[in-house]
Formats: C-alpha cells, sequence, structure tokens
C-alpha cells in the first residue's frame, strides 16, 4: 500500500532522535563551525583521517579510512557500532548500488547495525561515504564524509564552456534510520535493533566559477527496498569557497520556507572535473525523527563517465 513504509517511520520516529555529537576525543584537532570549514589538499585515501566536517553534515563519524582498490572501510563513530574504536566494516556487495560500494557491522543481536557507503571517483580526485545506524533506544549515529585527493585546478573563465557555467549529474545514495527491525523470536521488540533502509535518487548539481556559486536538486528518489517514492528536493543557492568546498541548506522542491537539513561538498580535479559531497536531512514531512545520510560523487558533463542528464545540456 502507497506510504505504508513512510507511515511506519513516522510513527516510529516517535522513539528515535539525533543523538549529540562529542568532540573528537583524543585528538587536539577542532572540528571548524559551519562558517570555516575546508578540506585539506592531497589527502591520502589510505590514511585516517579525523573528520573535520561540521556537525551539520559529518554528524557522528570521527575518523574514517576507505582504500576502494582493496574495498576496505575503516569507521570510528562517536559509540556503540564495534569493539575496536577504528572498526573495519565488513564487505557486503548485496547492498551496493549506484555505483557505491557497502559495508556493514554488528556484533551481535543485542547491538545495533550500522551501514556504510562509499564511493571514489574515477578520476581518483574525491571520495565521499555515509555511515548510519538503523536506530535503538531513543538516539541514532550517523555521518558523512567527503574529501579532495587532488588539488583543484580552476582555470579562466574562457577555458570553460558557457561562460564558466558547469553541471554535474549522476547518482545519489542514502540510508534512512529509523530503518526496519531485526526479526528475532528471542528479541523483545522494545529492545530489538533495526537494519536501515537505502535511498536511491538522481542529483544535479549546477556550478557557476565566474560567480563562485553552486545549487542543484535530488529527483527520483525512491526507497531501495520497497520502491516507495520521496519527494525531490533542493539544494539551496550558496558559495564556492575559495578552497573549492561549499555548504548550503536543503529544502523540500517547491517548499521554501522549511530547511530540512544542510549539504556541503567539494570540487576537485583539472578544470573541477568532479565533485563530491555528503547531506544530513529530514527526508519525510512532518516527521524530524526520520533522518538522512546522503551522498554523491559525480562528474562534469562533457567528461568521461558525465551521467545521462547531461547529454540534454
Amino acid at each position: 500500500m502507497k506510504f505504508q513504509f513512510l507511515a511506519g517511520l513516522a510513527a516510529l520516529s516517535l522513539l528515535i532522535a539525533c543523538g549529540s555529537s562529542n568532540p573528537l576525543d583524543g585528538s587536539d584537532v577542532t572540528p571548524p563551525s559551519d562558517e570555516t570549514a575546508e578540506v585539506p589538499d592531497d589527502q591520502v585515501i589510505d590514511e585516517v583521517v579525523f573528520n573535520l566536517l561540521p556537525e551539520s553534515i559529518g554528524g557522528n563519524l570521527k575518523r574514517i579510512t576507505f582504500d576502494p582498490t582493496a574495498e576496505v572501510l575503516r569507521v570510528d563513530m562517536e559509540a556503540l557500532d564495534a569493539s575496536p574504536a577504528l572498526a573495519t566494516y565488513l564487505r557486503s556487495d548485496a547492498l551496493d548500488f549506484n555505483d557505491f560500494l557497502a559495508y556493514a557491522v554488528n556484533e551481535g543481536a543485542l547491538h545495533r547495525t550500522f551501514t556504510a557507503l562509499a564511493r571514489q571517483s574515477d578520476r581518483g580526485t574525491v571520495l565521499a561515504a555515509v555511515v548510519a545506524d538503523g536506530g535503538q533506544f531513543n538516539r541514532r549515529f550517523g555521518g558523512g564524509y567527503y574529501a579532495r585527493l587532488v588539488p583543484l585546478t580552476i582555470p579562466e573563465a574562457t577555458d570553460l564552456p558557457n561562460s564558466n557555467l558547469v553541471s554535474y549529474a549522476g547518482h545519489y545514495v542514502g540510508l534512512l534510520t529509523p530503518g526496519v527491525a531485526n526479526p528475532n523470536p528471542n528479541i523483545p521488540p522494545e529492545v530489538s535493533t533495526s537494519n536501515n533502509h537505502r535511498v536511491s535518487g538522481q542529483i544535479l548539481i549546477d556550478a557557476s566559477f565566474s560567480d563562485m556559486a553552486v545549487n542543484g536538486g535530488i529527483y527520483n528518489r525512491q526507497v531501495v527496498e520497497t520502491g516507495e517514492a520521496l519527494e525531490p528536493i533542493a539544494l539551496t543557492f550558496t558559495e564556492i569557497r575559495a578552497d573549492g568546498s561549499f555548504l548550503g541548506t536543503v529544502e523540500f522542491m517547491q517548499a521554501t520556507t522549511d530547511q530540512i537539513g544542510n549539504y556541503g561538498g567539494t570540487f576537485a580535479g583539472p578544470d573541477a572535473s568532479d565533485v563530491a559531497g555528503v547531506l544530513l536531512i529530514n527526508p519525510v514531512r512532518n516527521a524530524e525523527g526520520i533522518w538522512e545520510n546522503g551522498a554523491f560523487v559525480l562528474g562534469k558533463c562533457g567528461l568521461a563517465g558525465e551521467g545521462a542528464l547531461c547529454a540534454h545540456n
């Protein structure tokens, strides 16, 4: 029945709220504010890095390392995902979709189940990852991370088409919390754990490097497991900083009065060949206890690997 899944989520969301994020324990590095977030150049993909993104998009994700060649992902959440602080998540290729690799960790039937999605761009310029649990005991843990792996170069205006107006298009992925309960007849439903539902979509990012501004939208959004449609969302206009990063707000399409979350990302590569980013939103109207951690890794229209929408540019 249409909307049955979301109606169930809305009811369950009354029991689950977002957990707060602590500073990076044991580190002298302080996450920057939303106004000053920056992404260092030349980050190494196999190096464990602190997540310096603002809490509005970074959430509870403290440290992460991703090796796309070996398909190894290690994660340090704020709490409760695994016994070692920096845990190796298990590859879960059955959950792969939209070019993102999937991972999961669960140390027992009484413990939270965490899912992660990660991808590095085909040109090796950027990466993005999101991690979330299905929710338990009135709190949820989730977060996102993106990194620029090569320096950004923005040429003179005449070197880019359309007077420096550039489009990026492709796939979007997300993780919904709360998820669906793990069935176990021996565990009371009040204390049972849940798995995330996944969200699939298409995304368009438009940028102007002459004005240093970016905006976009995500459409054809649906729950992978059920096929249920979700509303399209707008990534509202925001500035591109000198380092190529950006941070803005998210709204439902055609609804400019309600902010439902935040998005952020970075451009990288020669002539800003690629862009990656993450978002953290409340994806269902009037259900603030439902959360979605999302990610995208996109190539510029006109380059190899461009999204299908680019053909209509």
